[in-house]
This record gives C-alpha cells, structure tokens and sequence, in this order.
C-alpha cells in the first residue's frame, strides 16, 4: 500500500540529516497532541551501532515466551513497510497502518505544518507505531533506534530500559568523525534513573567510549550493566539461537544480562525466546539448494561477521557475492572483506536511491580483479547471479537493507 501521508512528508533515510539538524520538538508535540500513547506502556529502548535490530528482536521473542502481548519497532524494513510495527510477531495490517496516519495522524499534521512544524516520514512512523501498539494495549513494546539515539524520533519514549548495543564508526558525518562524539549521540537515550546495558566491545573502543558512557549515566542517575562476553557463562554451549552468526551471541548477552531485572522472566522463557528470535535479512538463509543467503551487513565490522559465518559454515563451496553499498559507507573495506571468500564471480549493483554507490566506481576500484562483474540494475543483477548455480553452489546478497528492499527476495 502507498501510505500518501509518508510519501509527502520528507525522508531522512534516503537523504540523511546530521543529528545537529534534527530536533525532537515537532515529534514530541505531535504525540502529545494524540494524547502520548506511548505512555501506556513500558518500552526497551535499543540503540547501537550494529545489532540493535536483531537484539530487539531478542527481546521481543523472550517477552513474548513470557505470555506478554508485545509490541516490536525496527528500522529499515525488507520487503514491506509494515515488518516494522509488529506485535507479537505479527506485522500491522496495512489497513490499520493506513487509517492510523490519515484518521488519526493527519489533521493534526496538517495543523502542524499550517504552523511551520512539519514532521519527517520517520517521525510519523514512530507516532503511527506508538498509537497501534496503545491501541492495542500491548504489555510492552521494544523500540530500535532508527540513527544516533539523542535526536532520534524514537527518543520521545519513557523506557523503562535502555540498551546501547556498541558503538563503531559509522553515519559519521551524521554523528560525528569520532567514537566519543558518536556514543556521545547513542547515549543520548540513557534516562532518569532507567537502567541502561551496554554491550560487547573492543577493549581499545570500550577504553574511548565508557566515560562518555559513564559520565551521561551518571549525571542521570542511571545505573549501568555492563553484558560484556557473559552469553557462554549465562546459556552454555548447548543453547541454540535462532539467529545464525558468532556475533549474535554478543547481542544474547545483552538479553541475559536483561533478564534478571525484567518481570516474568524465567530461563526457559529465555532459552525458547533466544532460539525462536528470527529478524529478516540478517544472514537469512532463503534457498537451500542452490544457498541463497540475505545478508544486510552494512559496516566493516558486519561485514566481517558475515564473511567469517559463510567461509566456516559454507567451506570449499563455490561462492557469488551479489553487493551493492550506500555511498556514505565504508564499501572499500567491505569489497576487500568479501574478497576473502575468493568468490568465483562478485556482482557489483545498485540500489535505487540517491545514497547508493556508484556500481562504475566500485568496478573500477576492483579493476583488476577477476571475476567482477557490473549490473546498475539490482533486479537484473540477481537475476544474473542466480543463473548459472548449481545445487552446491552459494550466493551471498549483502551490501544494505536498501538492495535487498530493491530486489524483494522470498521463496
């Protein structure tokens, strides 16, 4: 469905605005002119560099094996814009979406605008969530960031806990060139006397980031938890997750290190939750014979866990990468990473959208690799790299949520 009033409003996330550009205000006085419907219930309110998506995932599923009614609110989406507003595992239906914004959300809107206080195709989407999730009086609901963290729509929320996932380069000319100034704006989350979890990092990033961290915490009056590499300690080896990927047992943590503050909460609530946590896209196995393989990993470091999950879960099997990146990343890095898996062919695309890189740049930066192939097209792209597999054969599509978006893979 086309959503008119998200379609009119400005979209930051194919044109991103520095964090010092954005502002909660018009946002925080649309929701109270609705009556602050998220003030009807608790909120887990995740932010992190990569991770918070499948952490909030996590979350969700744990809850929900707890017997709560809970509400989820991710970014970006995959195939529909309605996997962003779940409850239970459920995606809004298109119907209730589209008459939340135009019965709901609109003549308030347009007042708004009347008034030189226009909101952002995100800022909408927040309010639009926080309305359903009020509507259907959820027991909770757990809200990923959509970028930063301190001016971030979703930041209009009263938590009940906070999560940083990790801090990492990246969106730095949004947030900032450094790992201080970019926790700086993660932090920007941490609450009045709400518990916060920090996650896995670094030592050499943690020893940069954890007095910025400490020092917001404490001016808050916020106690912290540090999850660090507690998921071994905390679940074992015999416990299974049911998202794929070394790196996920980072995110787990933070959930374990979760649950001993969070009502009802039992172990078996939370073994079953770990297992049953799924999110789109995140080294997504949607074919097995020919592997096709969704990956969104966007940043080097996730690239780097994507790289390592397929070389040692995929060995000694003839392999395609299929990438396409935002200009704004790192995509030297990345290519040079997937290079690691000596693909037989690496298919260079593009995402329809003002931010993608450049198919023709990325081709000549790997000019004198074999095997590298150029399709500006993302459609026509797959299309080639799935010709010509054979049933051992795998294909990895990664590069941004935007390229599997473009080419909207499920089989």
């Amino acid at each position: 469905m086309i959503y008119r009033l998200l379609t009119e409003s400005l979209n930051h996330e194919l044109s991103p605005a520095a964090a010092s550009e954005l502002s909660l205000e018009n946002v925080a006085e649309l929701h109270a002119r609705l009556g602050f419907p998220e003030r009807t219930f608790p909120v887990i309110h995740i932010t992190g560099t990569k991770g918070k998506g499948s952490t909030a995932a996590m979350f969700a599923a744990v809850l929900h094996e707890a017997g709560l009614k809970g509400g989820l609110y991710t970014s970006p989406h995959v195939v529909s814009l309605e996997e962003r507003i779940q409850i239970n595992g459920q995606p809004i239906p298109e119907t209730r979406l589209n008459e939340i914004l135009e019965e709901k959300l609109r003549p308030i809107v347009e007042e708004m605008a009347e008034e030189g206080k226009p909101l952002t195709f995100f800022e909408l989407l927040t309010v639009a969530a926080f309305e359903y999730f009020a509507e259907e009086t959820v027991d909770f609901a757990v809200v990923e960031v959509g970028m930063g963290g301190r001016n971030d729509a979703t930041n209009i929320c009263t938590p009940c806990l906070t999560v940083l996932t990790n801090v990492a380069l990246d969106h730095t000319k949004e947030l900032g060139e450094t790992l201080e100034e970019i926790a700086r704006e993660k932090a920007g989350i941490i609450k009045r006397e709400v518990p916060l979890i920090v996650g896995k990092m670094a030592p050499e990033t943690l020893t940069r980031v954890r007095p910025v961290i400490e020092e917001i915490a404490v001016r808050q009056n916020a106690p912290v938890a540090w999850a660090g590499t507690h998921f071994p300690e905390a679940l074992g080896p015999e416990v299974e997750l049911g998202m794929p990927g070394e790196h996920q047992r980072a995110n787990a943590a933070i959930v374990c290190k979760a649950a001993t503050i969070l009502d009802p909460v039992t172990p078996e609530n939370l073994w079953n939750g770990l297992k049953k946590a799924k999110l789109p896209g995140r080294l997504e196995v949607v074919s097995e014979s020919p592997t096709v393989i969704l990956d969104a990993a966007h940043t080097p470091d996730s690239m780097a866990y994507s790289v390592q999950w397929v070389h040692e879960t995929f060995p000694n099997r003839p392999k395609t990468v299929l990438f396409a990146a935002a200009k704004d990343k790192n995509w030297r890095l990345m290519l040079n990473l997937l290079l690691l898996l000596d693909p037989r062919r690496l298919i260079l695309t593009e995402f329809p959208a003002e931010r993608a890189a450049s198919s023709e740049e990325m081709g000549a930066f790997l000019s004198s690799r074999p095997g590298v192939e150029r399709l500006p097209d993302p459609r026509e792209a797959y299309s080639a790299a799935r010709n010509g597999l054979k049933e051992s054969d795998v294909l990895l599509v990664t590069g941004s949520f935007f390229l599997l978006r473009a080419i909207c893979v499920k089989e």
